[in-house]
């Protein structure tokens, strides 16, 4: 039990990892005694990626788990699976609006739909539509490409400063953490 506690042989120091039972939404999905950290930076989470890949673990982003679908991890596998999931709803949260040209947020994935919302209603704006809110986080919407029926009526016109669509195209820039054999 003590060895089960302990970090990942060579695991970054300071950044918190523990054996968890991941349990998606739909509660389709229950594993056992995965490892699990919460890095706090971005840089963190490099690191943890590198360590991952030396270590041939796969990573998985873990927001809410708000899920059917197996792409973090198939459900009950015969054995702990070689997966290391990356909650990023711990530390990777932060955000603010940014004012400079057109005005946007910009914010960690780990962020929830709720707390967007809520800093963009404090700031005078919003979302013309988006995928659900409350455990939905940013990163989530994100990587299921998720969406709203923001589409024009016909014969709609925008408002100033509005844009019909889904919450994926209105994303000005990603920082992702990728691997290139190249690199």
């Amino acid at each position: 039990a003590a060895a089960a506690r302990r970090a990942p042989a060579g695991f970054p120091r300071g950044i918190a990892i523990a054996r968890r039972r991941f349990e998606n939404w739909a509660q389709a999905i229950e594993v056992d005694a995965v490892w699990t950290c919460a890095p706090r930076t971005p840089e963190e989470v490099v690191a943890v990626v590198n360590w991952a890949r030396e270590h041939r673990y796969r990573v998985r982003a873990l927001g809410r788990a708000h899920t059917w679908s197996p792409l973090a991890l198939a459900s009950t596998p015969a054995r702990s699976p070689r997966v290391l999931l990356v909650d990023t709803t711990r530390h990777l949260t932060r955000m603010h609006v940014a004012r400079a040209g057109p005005a946007a947020i910009v914010t960690q994935t780990g962020a929830t739909m709720n707390e967007v919302l809520a800093r963009l209603e404090a700031a005078g704006l919003g979302l013309t539509a988006y995928p659900a809110p409350g455990d939905l986080t940013v990163g989530g919407v994100l990587a299921i490409d998720g969406h709203g029926t923001a589409i024009p009526a016909r014969g709609e016109e925008r408002a100033r400063g509005q844009s019909f669509g889904s919450l994926s195209n209105q994303v000005l820039s990603l920082t992702a953490v990728v691997w290139s054999e190249r690199r």
